[in-house]
């Protein structure tokens, strides 16, 4: 819940993320993690290392080794800060409020390369002798291409 995803898609050694944890190379999958947050924050360090500490025990691959319920509720994270009602209610606006703003300028990005892809295309829903297709075929894949490049 903290990151938004799941640590990794399965519990299995094959898994790359789970085969971390399976060989206790804890260091390395939190660098993976970390770097997939460093995209999205601006803050150095995502995961704090009680957090980390925590989630380790947790997911630990041997249940012997495997942290308790009573463990987990004593754990320093565990019984760290929280926010109260309102500052939490203040957060999820907050959030919402930049999500918005995100989704948003996505919006405009998309009209504008929809209509830059128009452009190029020579007009949408005329025929194109060359390739025997309607040009918003060729509008449609120039978005694509478009949307896969700036992803890069």
């Amino acid at each position: 819940m903290l990151s938004g995803h799941p640590p990794f898609k399965s519990a299995s050694q094959a898994d790359p993320w789970y085969g971390q944890l399976v060989k206790e190379n804890y260091d390395k999958f939190w660098d993976v993690h970390e770097k997939k947050k460093m995209k999205e924050a601006s803050d150095p360090i995502f995961y704090q290392a009680e957090f980390r500490n925590l989630i380790n025990g947790m997911l630990h691959y041997d249940p012997v080794k495997r942290i308790t319920i009573p463990e987990i509720k004593e754990h320093p994270w565990f019984k760290g800060p929280v926010l109260d009602n309102e500052e939490l209610i203040k957060e999820f606006k907050d959030y919402r409020l930049i999500i918005s703003q995100m989704l948003e300028k996505d919006k405009m990005e998309r009209r504008e390369m929809k209509k830059i892809a128009k452009a190029e295309a020579g007009g949408e829903g005329t025929f194109n002798a060359y390739t025997g297709g309607y040009r918003d075929l060729a509008l449609v894949i120039i978005l694509e291409i478009r949307t896969y490049l700036r992803k890069k």
